[in-house]
């Protein structure tokens, strides 16, 4: 069973790839300095801080912070029940 960590990470990289976009767009778009924080985010190995959570959300079309947080939560449930992106 995964982890928080590991779940969240996971549920950004699946909702990161249905957009079509690569680490390093999304990292350059939120202003991140690196993708390698994202990486290590997605692969369950760190959490990112709040305000790089939030705006990898922005640059995925979720501009209400509550709306990127329901998605989320929305893509922790379809990998509950083994739903395939």
């Amino acid at each position: 069973m995964a982890t928080g960590v590991e779940a969240m990470g996971a549920a950004m990289r699946r909702l990161r790839q249905a957009q079509g976009l690569t680490m390093r767009q999304v990292a350059d778009a939120c202003g991140c300095t690196s993708d390698v924080n994202l990486s290590r985010a997605e692969t369950g190995q760190q959490w990112l801080p709040a305000d790089t959570l939030f705006a990898v959300g922005a640059v995925l079309g979720y501009e209400r912070r509550s709306d990127w947080l329901v998605a989320l939560a929305e893509e922790l449930r379809a990998m509950d029940r083994g739903d395939e992106k």
